[in-house]
Order: C-alpha cells, then sequence, then structure tokens
C-alpha cells in the first residue's frame, strides 16, 4: 500500500460495514507472513483560493470533487488537510482482499475481511457482479436517452401538424383575397374602357370644352393607377403564398422520424 491512496473508503466484508478511511499503514515483518496495521478515521483534501479566500474541497472519501476541475484557474494559495484517526486494525496481507484493484484504480473503495470469512472465489463474483451492474445501468441510460427522443419526436410532430393546419388556413385566405381583387381589376378596367369610348365620342360630337376633357383624361389614369397598385398587391400576395407554400414543404421534408 502507498499513501495515494489515502482518504479511500474501507469497507468490512466480515460484519458488512464501513469502518472509515485509509489514513496509514505500518508493515509488521513476521517470519511466516507479513502483516500490516491500518489506521483509518476521516480524511479531506482542500485548496485555498487566493480570489475567493475560500476552502474548496477537492478530496472526499477517497475520491476527488467537481472542484478538481477548477485548480488550473484558480490562485491556489495552498493545500489543507483534514485528518482525524479513529482506531487501527491489523490484517494479513490475504484478508485484504482487492488492494491491488485499489492500487491500479480500478477499485475506489477498499475490501478487508478481519475474520476470514470469505474465499476469492467470492470476490470474484462480487467483481462479476459490479460488472452486471455497470452493463445494465448503461443499458438503463440508453433505454432512458431513447424514450426522451421518442416523447421529441412525438412533440415536434404535432408542433409541425399545427403548424401546416396555419398554413392552410391562411393559403386558403390568400387565395380568396387574390380572387377579390381579380374581380375589382376586373371591374375598373371594363369601366375604362366605358369612360374611355364616352370621351371618344363626346369629343367627337365637340359637345365638351377642353377642361373637361383633361378631367376625363385625369379619372381614367387615377383609375389606371389604381389597378396598377391593385395588381402590385395581387403580386405580392401572390408571392407570400408561395413562400408559405415552400414553407410547408420545407418544413416536411426537415421532418424526420
Amino acid at each position: 500500500m502507498i499513501k495515494e491512496i489515502k482518504g479511500i473508503p474501507i469497507f468490512d466484508l466480515s460484519f458488512n460495514q464501513y469502518i472509515g478511511q485509509y489514513i496509514k499503514h505500518e508493515t509488521i515483518l513476521n517470519k511466516n507472513e507479513t502483516t500490516y496495521k491500518i489506521y483509518f478515521g476521516q480524511y479531506e483534501l482542500y485548496a485555498k483560493d487566493g480570489n475567493s479566500n475560500t476552502l474548496l474541497p477537492i478530496l472526499m472519501n477517497g475520491l476527488p470533487t467537481v472542484y478538481i476541475n477548477l485548480l488550473e484557474h484558480m490562485k491556489i494559495e495552498g493545500f489543507y488537510k483534514r485528518e482525524v484517526i479513529f482506531d487501527s486494525i491489523t490484517l494479513s496481507e490475504n484478508l485484504i482482499k482487492n488492494i491491488g484493484r485499489v492500487l491500479s484504480g480500478k477499485d475506489n473503495i477498499l475490501l478487508i475481511d478481519t475474520q476470514g470469512m470469505f474465499l476469492d472465489e467470492y470476490i470474484n463474483n462480487l467483481e462479476y457482479f459490479a460488472k452486471l451492474q455497470s452493463v445494465y445501468t448503461k443499458h438503463s441510460v440508453k433505454i432512458s436517452e431513447l424514450r426522451n427522443r421518442v416523447q421529441d419526436y412525438k412533440t415536434l410532430y404535432l408542433v409541425e401538424k399545427e403548424k401546416n393546419e396555419e398554413l392552410e388556413y391562411y393559403k386558403t385566405k390568400f387565395q380568396n383575397r387574390l380572387k377579390d381583387a381579380e374581380a375589382i381589376i376586373v371591374n375598373l378596367e371594363t369601366e375604362i374602357e366605358t369612360l374611355k369610348k364616352e370621351l371618344e365620342r363626346i369629343t367627337t360630337a365637340h359637345e365638351i370644352n377642353e377642361d373637361t376633357k383633361d378631367n376625363l383624361l385625369l379619372l381614367i389614369n387615377k383609375l389606371r393607377e389604381n389597378i396598377d397598385s391593385l395588381q402590385k398587391i395581387t403580386k405580392v400576395e401572390e408571392d407570400k403564398n408561395d413562400w408559405r407554400n415552400n414553407e410547408k414543404i420545407r418544413s416536411v421534408k426537415g421532418y424526420n422520424i
């Protein structure tokens, strides 16, 4: 065991309980076997941020906290540890079940068997169970993500459906407006032609003076301007209608479940 595992939680399989965190140990050499006196208690590591003048926990229960990622952005004025020893326990090496996995970073809890009740096969079964639990957790997360995605698609479908219904409503409304505008244009053109013929008849008969003739021509020109304006409005409405139809097509094509 080395100092890098300081703060690692220790769990006693014999009594099925957590006893504390690893603080330090002493090696005892005997003739037949090597034993270890392990001191356990509570260990915490803090970093002092000079910007906020606060202590931030960076190691708790043997594991780094979220603040570990902020160290490079902080003005570190020092590290402070809080270390309290509760007690000690002496064990032979074979009663420390997973020291190799802890040292390699595979396990973050040190398992001990103070009463020698568990064989290595039991520990192997624990490792296999842990792997199964990990696979189950990953699949559960994946299933949850897929369910959320399906729900998102359902919501998107309803939104697009509502948009399409709204586009259909405005399409019909604008088509009716265009028909009304076209009818008005036809009526105005007929009226202009009638006025033009009447003007020609009166002019030919020399029954009006120049002022009356000019007034009639101004009226005809004004009517033509109204027709031009209506035709421009009609063109704008047609462009709007085409744009909305294209937008509808783009929305439908872009929607993919």
